[in-house]
């Protein structure tokens, strides 16, 4: 009789931790922020003596990341080159030379932050997203593992050809 209650008692537990996670999933989709202002230029023919970044939103799995609080803050050594969201790019035209690039996010809850080093010659064109997958245990073992694992995701760059940018343009910068 005890092992019944105790089983049944457990059930209980799982479907409201279910329920829990249900609903904060559900909220953080609610939380998105509102499209940005499409740029209505022509990007113009790059400089010999600079470099031009392409950047785009990337995956999580198979899906596009959806939002700035997913991918956020772009920097090129340190430095805020720029954001993206699903079916958004921007374009950064920068001196030559070694970099670092990492793609982080608006809300950097346990989210690991894995940079690139990436060297860019005078006259090239690169192309690159943001992508994130699952780190660690936590997604695996519900509420307590994502309590107490460090991380949950990890964000990095991944290199890509003009095919992978796609979406509006919502900046042009030259640094």
């Amino acid at each position: 009789m005890d092992e019944v209650i105790l089983i049944i008692g457990i059930k209980m537990k799982l479907k409201i931790a279910l329920i829990l996670m249900t609903s904060l999933i559900l909220a953080s989709c609610v939380s998105m922020p509102a499209a940005r202002e499409v740029l209505q230029i022509e990007v113009p023919a790059l400089d010999a003596d600079k470099t031009r970044i392409y950047m785009s939103s990337g995956k999580y799995k198979k899906f596009k990341l959806k939002s700035v609080y997913q991918v956020g803050p772009v920097l090129l050594s340190d430095k805020v080159i720029g954001s993206t969201a699903r079916d958004e790019y921007f374009v950064v035209d920068t001196a030559p030379g070694e970099y670092e690039l990492t793609c982080t996010s608006e809300k950097q809850n346990k989210i690991l932050y894995t940079p690139s080093i990436i060297t860019l010659e005078a006259g090239e064109t690169r192309y690159f997203s943001c992508n994130m997958k699952n780190k660690g245990a936590g997604l695996y073992f519900g509420i307590i593992g994502m309590m107490v694992s460090k991380y949950l995701f990890e964000s990095f760059v991944v290199e890509g050809d003009s095919a992978s940018v796609t979406g509006n343009l919502v900046s042009y910068e030259v640094m």
